[in-house]
């Protein structure tokens, strides 16, 4: 583990940080960021040092599945029942996805966790009620990560782009098979690309 020893301005560095939004945020402090010596601080650098970043992700995603259960059940019994849903991913699906993918553990129940919030969100952008509000907020904040991801680690999201091709290759070939075809050269001349 790297630790950092007497510069205070050390808790901006981008590896302390999780999500692509934080550490964009994270690079522009630190960038602007005076010197700040501090004797006898110490700072660890490890991803998820953020406090900042765990507790809003955290208040984040409770209120998106308390307004989920809402739309349900209502308020009164989603807020207490969002605390004992928010679990299941924990203990379910994440040690499943961690035999089954050989990712570790704190990574399966981020996969699990996401890809259930996002199916969820997908479902509820169809609803004409209040509750498409927060899905479509919460898809496009998933979105805008992606992208500053894709910005901050350009290989990753050519990789992943070239994992996706072919599926937007099949599901483009009824529509327009001239831009199905383009998607798919796109990718693969994005990976040749050095």
């Amino acid at each position: 583990m790297n630790v950092v020893r007497d510069r205070a301005e050390a808790r901006w560095l981008p590896s302390r940080h999780h999500y692509a939004l934080f550490r964009l945020f994270a690079s522009l402090r630190y960038r602007f960021a005076k010197p700040q010596p501090v004797r006898g601080l110490m700072l660890m650098i490890d991803r998820d040092q953020s406090t900042l970043e765990n507790f809003t992700t955290g208040l984040w995603m409770l209120a998106t599945l308390i307004a989920f259960l809402a739309a349900q059940v209502g308020f009164l019994i989603a807020i207490p029942l969002s605390l004992i849903v928010i679990q299941l991913p924990l203990h379910t699906l994440g040690p499943l996805i961690r035999r089954v993918a050989k990712v570790p553990g704190q990574q399966a129940t981020s996969i699990a966790t996401l890809t259930l919030y996002a199916l969820a969100a997908a479902y509820y952008t169809q609803s004409p009620t209040w509750i498409r509000y927060i899905a479509w907020q919460f898809l496009g904040i998933l979105a805008l990560n992606a992208i500053v991801s894709c910005i901050l680690k350009p290989r990753h999201c050519i990789l992943l782009f070239a994992l996706i091709a072919p599926i937007a290759l099949v599901l483009l070939w009824p529509y327009s098979p001239l831009a199905a075809i383009g998607v798919l050269a796109l990718s693969h001349a994005l990976v040749l690309y050095p």
